[in-house]
């Protein structure tokens, strides 16, 4: 890995694991898009680091478009679903809102038992913005 803002991150996410075969398509350039299918299996690894277990591929996948063992596995572990009942356009590019709802996923799955993309209304977080600290001497 070449040195770079990212690399210290990229590289503890190489020794952790988290990086999918799919992301090295064009060699240790990191600096351009991620697709779906990418992300899923990024996303699955989190989450497997992250709670210790498999996650096993959904037995029946409903896509016609990827076979790909990370989105099954995504799938399966209700972290990304498709774009339709049969589509998950494995190459689109991710957008910062699939980002975000993935990774609030993985969250909820490992810190809320019994939590399922089905069952999510049930499970809403909170936030509250925290005070905004002032540098000490201004006002």
């Amino acid at each position: 890995m070449s040195p770079g803002w990212g690399a210290d991150a990229i590289n503890k996410a190489m020794e952790y694991d988290l990086m999918p075969d799919a992301l090295n398509r064009h060699g240790m350039d990191f600096t351009g898009p991620v697709n779906r299918m990418e992300f899923a299996g990024v996303a699955v690894r989190a989450y497997e680091r992250l709670s210790g277990a498999q996650v096993a591929p959904t037995r029946s996948s409903p896509f016609t478009d990827t076979a790909d063992a990370d989105v099954q596995k995504a799938y399966a572990a209700n972290i990304i679903i498709g774009y339709s009942d049969t589509l998950f356009e494995p190459y689109i590019q991710l957008n910062r809102e699939q980002c975000a709802t993935a990774l609030t996923r993985i969250f909820k799955r490992y810190y809320f038992t019994g939590w399922t993309y089905a069952s999510d209304a049930s499970f809403p977080l909170s936030y509250a913005r925290p005070a905004r600290h002032l540098p000490v001497g201004t006002a």
